[in-house]
Formats: C-alpha cells, sequence, structure tokens
C-alpha cells in the first residue's frame, strides 16, 4: 500500500511539469528492473540475473522516439562456475502504435557496447556489444506517469581481445519499471527554421 501510495504521490507532483502524450517534441525518462533466469547453451550453465535499465528518449515525430539507455546487471551463476558483472550504453528507439485510450503498446529497439566482468580466474574483462527488441506496454496511473512493462529478446556478443576467444549469449528478459512523460521538451537542433 505505501509503495502505491508514493507512486499516486510522485504522479500528483509530476503532473504539473510534464503530459503524456506522444507528440514530436515531447520527452520521456523510464526506469526499469529485471530478474530472470537464463541458460547460456555453448557453455551448459544456467544463471540468475538482476538488471538495472534506465532509458531517456525525444518524440522526433508523433509516436516515435530516439534516445539512449544504460544497462547494468549483476548475474549470479546456479552451476557455481562463476558470477559476473555487465555494463552496457547505447541508443535506443520506441513506436507506440496508434491507441484512442487504454494502455498504449510500444516496440522497443537498443543496440549498446559496454563490458562483462567476470568474477573467476581474477576477474577476467570482455568487451560486450548487445541487441535488445521486442514489444512493450504502457498502463497509465495518472495522465504523466507510466507503470511500463516490456519483453524483449536480447543478444550479447561478448570477446576478449587480451586472450583472444569470443561466445554469444542469448536470453528473453522481462522488465517492469516507472516512466514520466515530459511535454514540449525541444531542442534548437530538431526545430525547423521559419
Amino acid at each position: 500500500m505505501k509503495k502505491l501510495t508514493f507512486i499516486l504521490l510522485l504522479g500528483f507532483i509530476t503532473s504539473h511539469f510534464a503530459l503524456a502524450q506522444f507528440n514530436q517534441g515531447n520527452a520521456y525518462l523510464s526506469g526499469m528492473t529485471r530478474a530472470n533466469l537464463g541458460f547460456q547453451f555453448q557453455q551448459s550453465y544456467s544463471d540468475l540475473e538482476f538488471g538495472l535499465h534506465t532509458e531517456a528518449g525525444y518524440f522526433i515525430q508523433n509516436r516515435w522516439s530516439v534516445g539512449g539507455s544504460i544497462l547494468g546487471d549483476f548475474c549470479i551463476s546456479l552451476s557455481g562456475l562463476e558470477s559476473e558483472v555487465d555494463f552496457l550504453i547505447g541508443p535506443n528507439t520506441r513506436y507506440y502504435l496508434a491507441r484512442a485510450e487504454g494502455p498504449q503498446m510500444y516496440l522497443f529497439g537498443f543496440a549498446g557496447y559496454g563490458f562483462e566482468q567476470l568474477a573467476s580466474e581474477g576477474y577476467t574483462f570482455h568487451h560486450a556489444l548487445g541487441i535488445m527488441a521486442g514489444p512493450g506496454i504502457n498502463f497509465f496511473v495518472t495522465e504523466r506517469l507510466a507503470i511500463d512493462a516490456r519483453a524483449t529478446y536480447f543478444f550479447k556478443h561478448l570477446w576478449n581481445p587480451e586472450f583472444g576467444g569470443s561466445h554469444n549469449v542469448h536470453r528473453i528478459l522481462f522488465e517492469a519499471g516507472v516512466s514520466i512523460f515530459f511535454s514540449e521538451f525541444r531542442f534548437d537542433i530538431f526545430r525547423s527554421s521559419e
């Protein structure tokens, strides 16, 4: 009950500063969290992953936003092999499907570069390239504050330039979080000359 009260209070406070529209010139800020059970086929072990995903976007056209994301993950092996910390940063995009009212569905895409650090064998370091894509949905608590839920396919390619070798990771991620939408957030570079 305290969490619901906090979300409603946050929505009321931010309602004076933002409008939840998907029109050109608007922006959003989102924070997501996830926990998932994954399996890496090439290494035959399963793991439990916890992650945080922060993103922001600017609507360059009605219903289409581009922005940036930061992903951070902590992964514990259930096979006792190793634990790892991941960090990725890169651009993202959302395209909202046309709906007059109710929950708003969107398609999400992300591509990023970062690193993975394994806690076994003296903290082995890998470069990482990640790609995410999938559908999401916003459930609006107020006109400006939304509960965000998303299911994405996540592909990650890892390589170690020092020791050589590489491998791929495939996961299905289920994320949940909160998004705040701001209206009339304009940059001069996006304004047309009149």
